[in-house]
């Protein structure tokens, strides 16, 4: 509230970002915020044909996230994983009207990351259709300011990017997650 001459004014206050009800994706489950959050971003991303980046530690469930996003989608090619090293050209084909998982991509040699760009250009000419999902275990932007990874890959990739949150920042997830790995052991939780 604010008062303007003699008038009470209301001021408009944008509403806080409300995490879906949404407690898993694809087999990732989560309760918290943080994870409802990664899991709206990600149904988003799901019904989008534009790049998709997700960064998160070892462990946070990066490829799970990719494979389930390529599940929720309308592509309907496969869904093939790359990492540094072996064959982009050959693993592009495979994924063609399906989806190309781009595996560490913090970890790329320079040569790897021009043949990558290169893919990426002939993707937006419409030369191939292959929607691609990069994963990254550190934030990429960082790697961009210390000049270990190039500019035009970043926003090649970053079109829609998420970052799922290591474990140790969302607690309140632990006893959704030990029930749902007791019950894929065939155990009651």
């Amino acid at each position: 509230l604010s008062l303007v001459g003699s008038e009470m004014c209301i001021r408009a206050r944008p509403a806080p970002d409300a995490p879906p009800e949404v407690t898993r994706f694809g087999s990732l489950v989560g309760e918290g915020a943080a994870m409802r959050r990664v899991f709206g971003v990600l149904e988003r991303a799901a019904s989008a044909t534009a790049p998709l980046l997700i960064e998160g530690e070892t462990g946070t469930g990066k490829s799970e996230a990719a494979q389930a996003v390529h599940d929720a989608s309308e592509r309907t090619g496969p869904c093939v994983m790359w990492e540094p090293g072996e064959d982009l050209t050959q693993k592009a084909q495979q994924a063609e009207h399906g989806t190309l998982i781009l595996d560490r991509l913090d970890a790329l040699s320079r040569a790897a990351a021009a043949s990558l760009v290169s893919m990426l250009d002939r993707r937006e000419r419409g030369e191939l259709d292959v929607r691609p999902i990069g994963l990254s275990r550190v934030d990429l932007r960082t790697r961009v300011e210390e000049g270990a990874l190039r500019r035009d890959l970043y926003f090649h990739l970053a079109a829609i990017r998420v970052v799922v949150p290591p474990l140790r920042e969302r607690r309140e997830d632990l006893p959704v997650l030990i029930a749902e790995l007791a019950g894929r052991l065939g155990r009651p939780g």
